[in-house]
């Protein structure tokens, strides 16, 4: 009978991280579950950067990668320490980007910037199942540049003269904070279809994103240089605009140099999304 008695002694004695033991548990997992609530329609880029990490610190704790599908089924999660508080982040949308220092997401010089949706939600992690809703924030632009008129510069011969080129000192996003990564963007974009180009752009740091033109090689008898143009300063004389904004909008510039005007429109916006500029 003693012996009985303290066998069952030492089993009640023991850690565990079952339901059924009354007792201090900080030592067991909290399993962090992520619940995509968002509407945005990312099904073509199903890789998702996710870490847990000591808020607000900010010392990782856990990180993974996975799929958009695992994350609405509830079949992926993150185990950590029980504590306080924790920030669940991640990102989705990467193609070209690379990992440059703890968080920092960039593209090379010279490369197109990636379709980037970001989210990030602080809880507590006290439970042994704790959910983390995800709100991606899409946190890029693509900007589609259409020239009108080209055939009024005959060194083309029907083909648009001009190389384009946007330059930036913006060339990623930091995963925890979804703050812009400062750096050297440029990138020339490939002629999609006659005198449209396309780029994408990550969220900006400052004001600095600027359109260039450049004489193809060939059809001018001195190469270089032609034109210029600042985006900010069109985006700026649109009411509402930030590259803060939660979600980045598309853009789409028009340039007719014949009618020497500019026509910048905010894809999507029903107020104050186009405004036209003269040059």
């Amino acid at each position: 009978m003693n012996k009985f008695i303290t066998l069952v002694v030492l089993a009640l004695g023991l850690p565990s991280c079952g339901k059924w033991i009354l007792e201090d548990r900080t030592d067991c997992p909290s399993f962090l579950f992520f619940d995509v609530e968002d509407g945005h329609d990312v099904r073509q880029m199903e890789r998702v950067y996710i870490t847990a990490a000591e808020y607000p610190e900010g010392k990782p704790l856990a990180a993974d990668t996975t799929s958009l599908r695992a994350l609405k089924d509830q079949s992926f999660s993150l185990a950590i320490k029980r504590r306080e508080a924790v920030s669940g982040y991640g990102m989705v949308g990467f193609l070209r980007s690379h990992q440059e220092g703890p968080g920092r997401w960039v593209v090379n010089e010279g490369q197109n910037g990636d379709p980037i949706y970001h989210f990030s939600y602080q809880t507590s992690a006290l439970d042994e199942r704790e959910t983390i809703p995800v709100r991606l924030r899409k946190s890029h632009s693509r900007i589609t540049i259409r020239f009108f008129m080209f055939d009024a510069f005959p060194q083309g011969g029907g083909q648009f003269p001009f190389q384009v080129i946007l330059r930036s000192h913006t060339c990623g996003l930091d995963m925890e904070s979804g703050n812009p990564v400062q750096g050297s963007f440029r990138y020339t974009p490939p002629e999609e279809r006659a005198g449209v180009f396309s780029v994408i752009v990550p969220r900006q740091a400052d004001h600095s994103l600027t359109l260039e033109l450049w004489a193809r090689p060939g059809l001018y008898d001195q190469e270089g240089f032609v034109d210029e143009f600042s985006l900010w300063s069109l985006l700026s004389q649109i009411d509402g605009f930030s590259w803060e904004l939660e979600d980045l909008p598309d853009l789409l510039l028009e340039i007719d140099y014949v009618q020497s005007r500019i026509s910048l429109t905010i894809s999507e916006w029903e107020e104050g999304a186009t405004i036209d500029y003269e040059i």
